[in-house]
């Protein structure tokens, strides 16, 4: 900002210099000195102007106006405490559910599944109109991987309701039942202990 002042200074300086220069050159033709001094404020033009001019020839003018408007909004918010908070609190709720949101679609749209060689999987099944699903018989599944030849693996599964006793009282759960090489394809390990081969 004190390289931007000396420039202006420095404007400032040469403008006057310049209106001296051509008053003076209007006297010596024979003017008064007041006439003199208009014609030659005359013959340079709007100061102003020049000076804008000369301003965004040295910055672009879009960093000072953006300047001035930050400088505006906070004169702005503090006055206004309480629509300061309003707006801090509305940009903090509505950043973090843009990165909430964000976060999801990048993960469950964007990003390739989190399988081995997810550009090689394929879904198959038969829509059933009328329970409006993809369906398939398990004995469709079975003849199908005793057939297959352009397949490595192939895997089904199913949702399911059970009960589970724990601690003498039994609960309704939501399961899911999988046959055939779902952990293979899933690229899933245990931990401890060993899978259940089919």
């Amino acid at each position: 900002m004190s390289r931007r002042r000396r420039m202006l200074s420095g404007l400032d300086a040469d403008i006057r210099d310049h209106i001296e220069c051509e008053t003076r050159d209007n006297r010596e033709r024979g003017m008064p000195p007041v006439e003199a001094h208009y014609a030659a404020l005359r013959k340079f033009g709007n100061i102003a102007r020049v000076k804008e001019e000369a301003r965004e020839v040295w910055s672009p003018v879009w960093i000072e106006q953006l300047i001035h408007d930050i400088r505006y909004l906070f004169r702005t918010l503090r006055r206004n405490p309480g629509f300061t908070l309003v707006a801090i609190m509305t940009l903090a709720v509505g950043s973090g559910l843009n990165t909430a949101v964000f976060s999801v679609v990048n993960t469950v749209l964007l990003q390739p599944l989190a399988y081995p060689n997810p550009d090689r999987l394929v879904w198959l099944a038969d829509y059933d109109p009328n329970i409006k699903r993809d369906v398939i018989a398990s004995p469709d599944v079975y003849d199908w991987r005793a057939h297959a030849q352009s397949y490595a693996a192939m895997a089904a599964y199913g949702y399911q309701q059970a009960a589970i006793e724990i601690s003498g009282e039994a609960d309704q759960v939501s399961g899911v039942v999988i046959a055939g090489d779902f952990w293979a394809i899933a690229g899933v390990r245990p931990a401890v202990g060993r899978l259940f081969e089919p």
